[in-house]
């Protein structure tokens, strides 16, 4: 529920946390950060390799994809992966694809969202398809659109997948060495 990266997190609680993870081998953890800059400084002492339950993920759109991947793929950890939600462009992996291990998209929901064009989801699931990487799309959020039709959803937040496009209902996991 926090960015555990970032410059104003209480370095105390982020020991907690490696403490937690480190007492949880069974749970994988999903590290989401726009700040991938700050990771290398920020890990645990015993790193090393990663830690064989965390997955680090950072948060993008097309031109932090560019700036941010190599940086993430730079870290060692078990999963690499972006988060392109909620997607206001149109986003392409290109050549950072074969850095990635999962993506997870979808559409912002709540007062003021923007609108979510579902041909961008299309296209980043094709892709992602086309390269072998696993894509989570968690919700269409409150303002779907797809080519250029608003859809009116139930689900205001768009979560509802019972509600969208049979070719979006995508839920994949990467698939994490054993520990």
């Amino acid at each position: 529920m926090a960015d555990v990266f970032d410059n104003e997190a209480d370095p105390a609680a982020r020991d907690r946390l490696w403490g937690l993870i480190c007492q949880t081998p069974n749970l994988d953890w999903l590290l989401l950060t726009k700040r991938i800059g700050n990771v290398p400084k920020m890990l645990p002492g015993d790193w090393r390799d990663g830690y064989p339950n965390v997955w680090l993920i950072v948060s993008v759109d097309q031109p932090s994809l560019e700036r941010d991947v190599p940086k993430l793929a730079s870290i060692p950890a078990v999963v690499h992966g972006v988060s392109i939600e909620p997607q206001l462009t149109p986003v392409g992996l290109g050549r950072f694809a074969g850095l990635l291990q999962w993506a997870i998209n979808g559409g912002e929901s709540g007062a003021g969202s923007r609108p979510f064009r579902l041909e961008w989801a299309r296209s980043l699931a094709a892709e992602c398809r086309s390269a072998g990487i696993p894509i989570f799309i968690q919700r269409l959020g409150s303002k779907p659109q797809d080519h250029g039709i608003p859809l009116h959803l139930k689900d205001h937040a768009g979560g509802n997948w019972n509600e969208w496009p049979v070719d979006l209902r995508i839920r994949h996991f990467p698939q994490a060495t054993d520990r």
